[in-house]
């Protein structure tokens, strides 16, 4: 399923044109489902061309998972290791289909730290909520 992708790329997203609509992908999709199925020579599951494109979708989302990101190299120290060393063949080239960019965001680009504020809460279990601008009922 992978190889066919990659002679079909247009697969890989989910951008449409007037040069390839929905109908061609759907098409395509259901050219791979009767390779796909005919392999399994009557064993095994046979799949619609919507479990089979899942099912592709299902391979990049847990590829993207096993290539651990930017920020734990650096929490490691090891400093950075080709993603290759993480994955099989096959994974590569999901990879390399998919792009680092996708796998570990923007070069140029730093993840923002995230702030976690605690509302002050009363005795008896309420809050205080707002109800304008700089207003708040307050709980005595």
């Amino acid at each position: 399923m992978v190889e066919w992708v990659v002679k079909h790329p247009q697969l890989n997203t989910k951008k449409f044109s007037a040069n390839f609509t929905l109908k061609d992908s759907q098409q395509l999709w259901e050219n791979v489902t009767i390779i796909l199925n005919s392999c399994v020579g009557g064993v095994g599951a046979t799949k619609t061309w919507q479990f089979w494109r899942k099912c592709y979708n299902d391979i990049k989302w847990l590829t993207k998972g096993k290539v651990p990101s930017k920020a734990s190299y650096n929490k490691t120290g090891g400093g950075d290791k080709p993603d290759s060393d993480y994955l099989s063949e096959i994974e590569n080239t999901v990879v390399n289909m998919i792009g680092p960019t996708a796998i570990h965001g923007h070069e140029g680009i730093m993840e923002a730290e995230a702030s976690i504020f605690y509302l002050n809460h009363c005795t008896d279990d309420t809050i205080n909520l707002p109800l304008e601008d700089n207003e708040f009922v307050f709980c005595n």
